[in-house]
């Protein structure tokens, strides 16, 4: 069991979602319309990753100001607070 384990941690990413990829499809042609069970994991994972876009986006938007020089970053830390500020807003 232990070496199983050790061999699913040793594998690259790329691989495994590849697997996970073709087991899905696999299982979604065998099983058809009773695979809905399984909906409530996919939409967990997207509201998983849309979690994840704002504090990424904000943390990014951090990293490039703090690497700015001090006499750019008022005409473009404006800039970049108003995008941030409109692609954030939901109508």
């Amino acid at each position: 069991m232990k070496r199983l384990i050790n061999g699913y941690l040793n594998t690259s990413l790329i691989l495994m979602i590849t697997v996970a990829l073709i087991l899905g499809i696999i299982t979604g042609i065998l099983f058809g319309e009773q695979t809905a069970v399984l909906a409530p994991l996919g939409d967990l994972l997207l509201r998983l990753l849309q979690f994840l876009i704002i504090p990424l986006v904000l943390f990014t938007l951090i990293v490039g100001i703090n690497m700015t020089r001090s006499r750019h970053l008022g005409r473009m830390g404006t800039k970049v607070f108003l995008y941030y500020v409109t692609s954030c807003v939901k109508f």
